[in-house]
């Protein structure tokens, strides 16, 4: 939805559109419960869609997400605004831009759910990030406290793209969590 070659964006871009949209294919796929994995801001869009689909939820997987925008570090938090005008401005121009730059606001976007409502999640929620990520260590460890059955993993070596990085470690914990929900 707004990356790759998926269709044009049908409504405004945020984790509320995103996750409702993901819940309409579930449903559409006789989806009734799945493990979301997801890599920054798909681990964002997995927390908002568990904050208000939780019922389809089995576990979550969240790979250097941040419920806040102050989850991330100082340089990267402003080279978000720098992303953002730089696509507008290439919009202006370029096809290829103009896209993105209808989806790079979520890079700042918020998670919009209550948090309480993490805390009577029954699935498992893992929260993966790398000692060199940009997202704050503090700002990860937090999110993972607030899921019952929340973990927090910090890889040693790694920033942002563990799933690319480090894929057989990602694929193994997949696999993992797969295995510790199937009943």
């Amino acid at each position: 939805m707004g990356h790759g070659k998926s269709g044009e964006l049908q409504g405004e871009a945020s984790f509320a559109y995103l996750s409702d949209s993901l819940d309409e294919l579930l449903s559409s796929l006789s989806i009734e419960k799945c493990l979301l994995v997801g890599h920054s801001d798909g681990a964002n869009l997995a927390l908002e869609y568990a904050g208000r689909h939780g019922e389809r939820v089995a576990g979550i997987l969240a790979n250097s997400g941040n419920i806040s925008f102050s989850g991330l570090k100082f340089l990267p938090r402003y080279a978000c605004y720098l992303e953002e005008w730089l696509y507008r401005f290439l919009g202006l121009f370029l096809p290829a831009f103009k896209r993105k730059s209808r989806v790079s606001p979520l890079l700042r976007e918020n998670v919009d759910v209550p948090k309480e409502l993490f805390r009577k999640a029954p699935y498992p929620v893992v929260v993966l990030v790398g000692d060199r990520d940009m997202i704050k260590r503090k700002h990860s460890m937090a999110i993972a406290k607030l899921f019952p059955k929340g973990k927090f993993l910090e890889r040693k070596g790694q920033g942002h793209n563990i799933p690319k990085k480090d894929s057989t470690y990602f694929n193994r914990l997949i696999e993992k969590m797969v295995q510790g929900i199937q009943p």
